[in-house]
């Protein structure tokens, strides 16, 4: 497996939202594990178990696409409940 930051796997929703006062579309599995993986960010949604799901299903959609429905669910979950969405 590469890097997941570097991932073009399209996710199966995307995402626009504003992270410090920049707009941030999330399109693909590279794009969220990037925003995850920001300093700070998993403070900020204060869901531990939801960051830690959603971090581990991008890394696995990253190494096989087929991963990217679970991927892209495991996220909605973590913005929703960090109420991002």
């Amino acid at each position: 497996m590469g890097d997941p930051t570097e991932s073009r796997t399209p996710l199966t929703a995307t995402y626009t939202l504003t992270v410090d006062g920049e707009p941030f579309v999330i399109r693909t599995v590279g794009d969220a594990f990037r925003l995850l993986s920001k300093e700070g960010f998993a403070e900020l949604t204060e869901q531990g178990d939801a960051y830690v799901a959603a971090k581990a299903a991008l890394e696995r959609a990253a190494a096989d696409a087929i991963m990217t429905q679970a991927a892209t669910d495991a996220l909605r979950v973590l913005l929703a409940r960090s109420k991002l969405l």
